[in-house]
């Protein structure tokens, strides 16, 4: 509902008074015998997950290595010792960290669209 003293959700099933607290069951639908409430529920459950699920894929993007062989740990290694090596730090680091967005800012955006576009829909 759009007002607390009516309604314990919010219109985005998050609880009025635990801002971090989604309901994504049953509960806040009316039931009824006649109608799967499945689909209702998955479709809540799916607007719930994606920005964290977008979240969790950028942590992996930064913790693990990238098809194998590219890791944000690999890529500020190499750039910190090559750095110390030629003494062009500000470059070298710069250079990472441009990397590092490339490789992660496609991820964000990804996520973003997707919350956006379900955020429309179930509005």
């Amino acid at each position: 509902g759009n007002d607390p003293a009516t309604s314990p959700l919010d219109p985005f099933c998050r609880a009025w008074d635990h801002r971090n607290l989604f309901v994504v069951d049953g509960g806040f639908l009316p039931t009824s015998a006649a109608v799967n409430p499945a689909l209702s529920i998955a479709a809540q459950a799916l607007r719930v997950a994606v920005p964290p699920a977008g979240t969790y894929g950028i942590g992996m993007l930064k913790d693990t290595a990238v098809a194998s062989t590219i890791g944000v740990s690999e890529v500020a290694f190499n750039a910190l010792q090559e750095a110390q090596r030629t003494g062009h730090a500000i470059q070298v680091l710069t250079l990472s960290g441009l990397t590092y967005l490339l490789l992660s800012l496609p991820l964000a955006y990804l996520s973003r669209n997707i919350d956006s576009r379900l955020r429309a829909r179930f509005s």
